[in-house]
């Protein structure tokens, strides 16, 4: 799979280091572009602190979506945090459930999206046309979900007891079912995927036959009900599209996966503004700080500083060049990237070497620190891609004979390549080094 990451320091036969930075770069790869020459956005983007981690430590490839599955961001990103997603359900609903702290132990839950469809008269009849409703409000959206959750209780009657939706975020919501109906086995499509496709073909399936076929009805007269709806009427007389059709998915519990202290005998922090991020990181038993202030990378860079003080591993989940590859602007994310070389990776970079180097002086703390991306997200169409993604990581026992570049194609060409990628964590963190340590300075 791999090799070794370096030999230990002859000074200090039992090495350890610690201070860790990892910081991801959401939906950072990408095809190459032909207005960028035929280049990617980060063979594009001016990256020095990037390129300052590459010359001095090992660039790589992980493969964060195994083999089959579809590029979601919960399955990559739970594959960087560690979690071996053909093992553990990572599932949308209860992920998203646990990061916006409306987890329920009795429940199953599912996401569910208001989407548009063609209506019955038009020559798209049935295709899904937006994922996000026509870029529906929360103020729409509330309106449709309670009016739908009332029409199924009259037309389902006790069929749908114990479900119950959660207040709308834009055209999303969580559904929560507090029965025993039994969800193992029933998979759906994220509405994402299904852009141009003919939403019958990706209706729920799979499992208790009882429980998909329910959550297909549920769908199915979701159209006849919504379709109709006095909301997407007016949303038709202002020549926006209606959001006819609650699609449900994404259902399952939170995983019970081992706790990242546990398993690495270190403290960690995660810092995102995102719902799945914060999810995986309450999953894993760290703690997350969010805050809408994050989409400033300056205050995100010196909060991620800041955090080193007082934790072992620091993760910063930066969602801006997933943003820019969905709104099919390359051009963005070309500068997302140099904005996050020079905001978050290169303070984090100066603040970890004053922890000074081991393999110098083995009364210094040492550091390490990883760069790396959970899927790329295609500027050209706007979609996530299931290809292996590079990192790069660098610090204490960590060397490459030969220098490369956090580039797709560099990273294709390492002989570094993890897989499968919930390896990647560990390798980072332990190769090279002893598998136990003293605790932190900070902690005795």
């Amino acid at each position: 799979m791999h090799d070794s990451i370096a030999a230990k320091n002859s000074r200090t036969p039992y090495p350890f280091v610690v201070k860790y930075a990892i910081v991801i770069l959401s939906g950072a790869a990408d095809e190459p572009i032909a207005a960028l020459g035929d280049r990617t956005p980060l063979e594009v983007a001016s990256m020095p602190e990037t390129a300052r981690l590459a010359s001095m430590g090992r660039v790589g490839m992980v493969t964060t979506t195994p083999e089959g599955w579809r590029p979601t961001s919960e399955v990559s990103l739970a594959t960087l945090f560690g979690i071996d997603p053909t093992v553990h359900a990572i599932e949308r609903g209860p992920i998203e459930a646990v990061g916006l702290g409306l987890e329920r132990a009795s429940a199953t839950t599912c996401r569910v999206d208001l989407i548009s469809i063609g209506s019955e008269d038009d020559d798209d009849a049935g295709m899904v046309r937006d994922h996000t409703g026509g870029g529906l409000t929360t103020v729409e959206a509330d309106v449709l979900f309670n009016d739908l959750l009332a029409a199924w209780k009259t037309r389902f009657g006790t069929r749908v007891e114990g479900i119950s939706i959660s207040p709308a975020r834009d055209h999303r919501s969580l559904l929560f079912d507090e029965s025993d109906r039994a969800y193992s086995g029933v998979v759906s499509c994220p509405p994402r995927f299904m852009i141009g496709e003919s939403a019958e073909d990706h209706l729920p399936a799979g499992g208790d036959v009882a429980v998909s076929g329910l959550l297909r009805e549920l769908v199915e007269f979701s159209y006849d009900f919504l379709d109709a709806h006095e909301v997407n009427l007016v949303r038709r007389d202002n020549d926006a599209l209606a959001a006819n059709l609650a699609w449900i998915w994404g259902p399952g519990r939170t995983p019970d996966v081992q706790h990242f202290q546990e398993q690495f005998g270190m403290t960690g922090l995660v810092l995102s503004s995102d719902e799945v991020g914060r999810g995986l990181a309450r999953a894993i038993g760290v703690d997350c700080l969010a805050d809408s202030a994050w989409n400033d990378l300056a205050s995100l860079g010196r909060r991620a500083v800041e955090a080193l003080d007082d934790v072992d591993c620091v993760f910063v989940h930066v969602q801006e060049p997933d943003a820019a590859g969905h709104a099919n602007d390359d051009e963005m994310k070309v500068g997302v990237l140099e904005n996050i070389d020079r905001a978050i990776i290169g303070p984090l970079r100066e603040r970890l070497e004053q922890c000074g180097s081991q393999e110098t002086d083995s009364e210094q703390e040492g550091w390490r620190m990883m760069v790396a991306v959970d899927h790329a997200t295609h500027s050209s169409t706007g979609e996530h891609g299931a290809d292996p993604v590079p990192f790069v990581m660098a610090g204490d026992w960590i060397r490459a004979a030969v220098q490369r570049k956090l580039t797709e194609r560099d990273a294709r060409e390492s002989d570094v390549q993890i897989d499968p990628g919930h390896e990647l964590l560990e390798y980072f963190l332990r190769s090279g080094l002893a598998r136990t340590r003293p605790r932190s300075r900070h902690l005795a």
